[in-house]
């Protein structure tokens, strides 16, 4: 694993399939239920270019989807893009640590250039940097890397002070605030980061005293209208629900600014635990598509659960309705709607621990990516989990839902 390449945004190559599928189906709640699998050839098990080993973060890129997938038991990490519904190979982008032990290194000094990735965001559309959670024990960071792997900055580590942080997981980005928004698990908070320097400016809730509701942060994702959807999950309290997050720029600050702090105000819940429609068993991750529809990896469940897109109630959009927001470090409690959501269901074909929305103009890509159960389940929030199988390999998947 030492093949290194550049970041390739070329959409050259997408097939007349695909052609076809934009100009042919609208993208919709309502077109959720149209869609059927189509397991890609690739995504099988293995560490060869176009097979996977745990399933960690998926991101759209440019012209696929950037997988990250990790082998603890060969000690290496590695980003590598897909091109769905096209007859493009996949390629590996690059390897973020190779497989054995250096004889230049002790075992100290081995560690501490290991990454155990947690999360993946890429940085934007004029960029091929990609953000990058790092939950090993000497980590416990997050890096900004180029597309071979080079490490622009890094920051963070193991604590409950702004800026370092309890199992790093997953992240996204704020692109018009300039800032990375990053799941700190265990500390049960959202960090907000300078997208140039990896500084935190600030947190969701801002302290631990905040008025929010149980909050266990576990994935995050940007909606086309700014908002923050936050899924929240913790199997041992048998919670699992989306929290939507209003993001409104002080107008004091000037929009001439490479970066700014928003304020956050709590306006949607979406789902509860459990096992019927639309709810939620140990979740794992979400993602949002073009106009605003949240999907989300329903793991212990087996399926992905689509809710439409929230609509933010009107005393929201104008300051919230009981009350200020907070300050603009962070979010707060106001007057929001909690219900039994309308929702679509795509079932998988084991657990998915990964989603991914490739969104084009008129027609819309899930992808997602898991363990089949064969064996060990990887948790999000580190270790494994109870067998649900022979003692084996777990196979895994990687497929694509579309219209």
């Amino acid at each position: 694993h030492t093949h290194t390449s550049s970041f390739d945004t070329d959409t050259r190559h997408t097939t007349d399939t695909t052609k076809h599928m934009a100009s042919s189906h609208d993208l919709s709640f309502e077109s959720y239920a149209r869609l059927h699998e189509v397991p890609l050839a690739a995504g099988k098990r293995g560490d060869g270019v176009g097979n996977v080993c745990d399933v960690v973060a998926m991101c759209a890129s440019a012209s696929g989807v950037v997988v990250c997938d990790e082998d603890g038991a060969s000690g290496f990490a590695r980003l590598q893009e897909f091109f769905p519904n096209t007859k493009r190979a996949a390629r590996l982008i690059t390897v973020l640590k190779t497989q054995g032990k250096s004889a230049k290194m002790d075992e100290e000094e081995e560690e501490r250039e290991r990454i155990r990735p947690g999360g993946l965001a890429r940085v934007g559309d004029s960029t091929a940097d990609f953000l990058l959670t790092d939950q090993s024990d000497e980590g416990q960071r997050v890096l900004r890397i180029d597309a071979r792997g080079a490490i622009r900055w890094s920051t963070g580590s193991y604590g409950c002070e702004e800026g370092q942080f309890d199992m790093p997981g997953h992240v996204a980005v704020l692109p018009e605030a300039g800032l990375a928004v990053v799941c700190d698990v265990r500390n049960q908070r959202i960090q907000l980061l300078l997208l140039t320097t990896g500084a935190c400016v600030g947190c969701i809730p801002p302290s631990k005293a905040s008025p929010l509701p149980p909050f266990y942060p576990r994935s995050v994702a940007v909606g086309p209208d700014g908002c923050l959807v936050v899924l929240s999950s913790k199997m041992s309290a048998r919670h699992a629900c989306v929290y939507v997050f209003e993001c409104a720029a002080d107008p004091r600050h000037s929009r001439e600014a490479e970066h700014y702090i928003p304020t956050f105000t709590l306006v949607r819940t979406i789902g509860a635990f459990g096992y019927g429609e639309g709810q939620l068993n140990n979740p794992a991750d979400v993602a949002v598509d073009a106009v605003g529809n949240i999907i989300v990896a329903d793991t212990d469940n087996n399926r992905l659960v689509v809710f439409p897109s929230p609509t933010l109630p009107e005393e929201a959009s104008e300051g919230g309705s009981e009350g200020e927001p907070s300050d603009a470090r962070g979010g707060a409690s106001v007057e929001h709607s909690t219900a039994v959501n309308e929702s679509h269901t795509l079932r998988t074909p084991g657990q998915p621990h990964a989603v991914c929305v490739l969104s084009h103009t008129r027609s819309i890509t899930v992808l997602a990516a898991g363990t089949d159960g064969r064996g060990w389940v990887r948790s999000c929030q580190g270790g494994c989990g109870k067998p649900t199988g022979p003692r084996e390999s777990p196979g895994f998947f990687l497929t694509s839902f579309v219209p």
